[in-house]
């Protein structure tokens, strides 16, 4: 199947740490599947999902080990489904960047660039 991708996507395990909910804020630290310009996929645990469905919103920080800032970014819940290849029940989750000024996409080109 050919893919439709706007932007390369790298596999890579970054640490994300994300904010969730409005009005309270839940945040955790999990790690990420795949990253782009324009998006990333993440693991959850099964607990997490209706908290994903419900808030659509996130605030990220994206922690790599080649810099010591994290990248900064919001993004949007774009989809949710299990994740086949894991038998504790775990849900893969796309995330899709918005709003993303132009200081942190500069980075983020320059990191996937490095990855390619």
């Amino acid at each position: 199947m050919e893919e439709k991708r706007k932007e390369p996507r790298i596999k890579d395990r970054v640490i994300v740490h994300y904010e969730i909910g409005e009005g309270r804020k839940i945040e955790q630290e999990v790690a990420s599947r795949d990253i782009s310009m324009t998006g990333i996929q993440i693991s959850i645990e099964r607990n997490l999902k209706d908290d994903f469905s419900r808030w659509k919103k996130l605030e990220l920080q994206l922690c790599v080990l080649e810099d010591v800032i994290p990248f900064i970014l919001k993004g949007e819940v774009a989809w949710i489904k299990e994740d086949p290849e894991d038998i504790m029940g775990r849900y893969l989750v796309g995330i899709e960047f918005i709003s993303v000024d132009e200081f942190q996409k500069e980075r983020l080109k320059k990191y996937i660039n490095r990855k390619t």
